[in-house]
């Protein structure tokens, strides 16, 4: 198991709930322009049931990768097994440190070091949202 990170930087969101604005654009190229202008470790998270930004970073192929390896989202917000669109499972464990569950963007980067990484989208974040209020 990979120990899990205490020491974190400022945690940036794009929100918006009208569709369409540019949020995953406006993320995918100003946190881009962060890593390389600030130098600084960064991880893309897309909590879009809809996972635009991570088809717009990822190719099919490698996205279908992923998804398969449970290296998504999905890995942080609910433990396996993931039996019902509507039950979430609950641990005490801590959850898996991004390392783990993110992807790096070699493309992006001209030395071995890479600190530009993503953690992909799940459609399976819908259930959330599906979720009632009572339910824990």
């Amino acid at each position: 198991m990979a120990k899990i990170r205490t020491n974190v930087g400022p945690v940036v969101a794009t929100l918006n709930l009208k569709g369409g604005v540019g949020k995953t654009t406006a993320s995918a190229h100003v946190f881009r322009l962060v890593w390389e202008t600030f130098h600084t470790p960064t991880l893309l998270v897309d909590f879009d049931p809809q996972f635009n930004l991570s088809q717009t970073l990822l190719t099919r192929d490698a996205y279908e990768k992923e998804l398969k390896a449970e290296r998504t989202i999905m890995a942080v917000m609910e433990p396996p097994p993931r039996t019902s669109l509507f039950k979430v499972n609950t641990s005490d464990a801590p959850p898996p440190d991004p390392v783990d569950v993110s992807i790096p963007l070699w493309h992006f980067s001209n030395s071995d070091h890479i600190d530009l990484r993503v953690l992909p989208g799940n459609f399976r974040l819908i259930k959330f949202s599906l979720m009632d209020n009572r339910e824990q």
